[in-house]
């Protein structure tokens, strides 16, 4: 809840002419106390749970007609209230401004990566929550801007050693954890999938491509294998692009090539941006636009 300035003469009426019902009620001493400590409050710094609040002792003062009431009522009700809106007024004074700059900082962060904003109002508290909401969201939003890079890179030194880019996918899975893939032509039949997930680990697997979910058979099995051998002499010399792009490759690891990983990849959800054919085992393949590209540094 953030701060207004409270003015008598535009936002409540501090009129008490109609307070109370009696000679005995509005001669008190204490109906004059409560009308200052509520004059008091004019100009300050208050939320709006305290302005209605206010109201609302108004509203309650208007409806004493016992003198004795009226002296616990300013006791036990207003002057509590009128203490907690000066301390708030002061606190504001002090610490509002560096409120104010973090909490927009952490709304613009969290809108930045999607995260829900969660209601921090201003207390003695508000800025040490602040500052863990905004280490939070900065982290993540360092996380993403480096797996924003690490993926460019990728698929820079992809295309660079002539992988066309296929498709792609986004994936949530039932426990929130998210995936994207991004799918490069290898051969005929056959790309490399990419996988990136949310906690920035990244695979990488050659399979035969499909319209739905199958195993290999043992032919498919075994071509594959054979392919993905092929593959991996082609990961070498990514790794090697990546480096030089600054990427250490830890994170990123490949299927072994054996007939036992061979996968047919379901490519039925993707976004296609180019024509695939689905996989068949061959003896000889046909070069396909990737296989007849000469590579850099070849």
């Amino acid at each position: 809840i953030r701060p207004e300035t409270f003015h008598g003469d535009s936002r409540f009426d501090f009129s008490f002419e109609t307070v109370g019902d009696t000679s005995s009620v509005s001669n008190s001493p204490f109906a004059k106390k409560i009308q200052s400590e509520l004059d008091s409050l004019s100009g300050l710094l208050i939320t709006d749970e305290h302005k209605v609040r206010i109201e609302a002792i108004q509203a309650k003062f208007k409806e004493i007609d016992d003198p004795d009431f009226l002296k616990n009522f300013y006791a036990m009700t207003v002057t509590p209230f009128v203490k907690e809106c000066h301390a708030y007024h002061t606190a504001y004074t002090a610490y509002g401004e560096e409120y104010e700059r973090k909490l927009y900082i952490y709304e613009a962060n969290a809108q930045k990566i999607g995260m829900a904003i969660e209601n921090i109002p201003f207390s003695a508290d508000a800025i040490t929550i602040l500052d863990a909401k905004i280490k939070e969201t900065e982290e993540v939003i360092q996380h993403q801007d480096e797996q924003a890079y690490i993926s460019k890179c990728v698929d820079e030194a992809m295309q660079e050693m002539g992988y066309a880019v296929a498709g792609n996918r986004e994936v949530v899975r039932r426990n929130g954890k998210r995936f994207r893939n991004e799918l490069y032509l290898f051969d005929e039949g056959t790309a490399v999938n990419v996988t990136y997930s949310s906690d920035g680990q990244i695979t990488m697997e050659l399979g035969g491509i499909g319209m739905d979910d199958r195993l290999p058979t043992e032919a498919e099995s075994a071509s594959l294998a054979s392919d993905m051998r092929t593959f991996c002499d082609d990961y070498y010399e990514i790794e090697r692009r990546l480096l030089k792009k600054g990427i250490v490759t830890k994170r990123i690891s490949i299927l072994p090539p054996d007939a036992q990983y061979a996968q047919i990849i379901n490519v039925s959800d993707y976004n296609l941006s180019a024509d695939v054919s689905e996989y068949e085992a061959k003896g000889t393949k046909k070069l396909t636009a990737k296989s007849k590209t000469q590579r850099i540094g070849e």
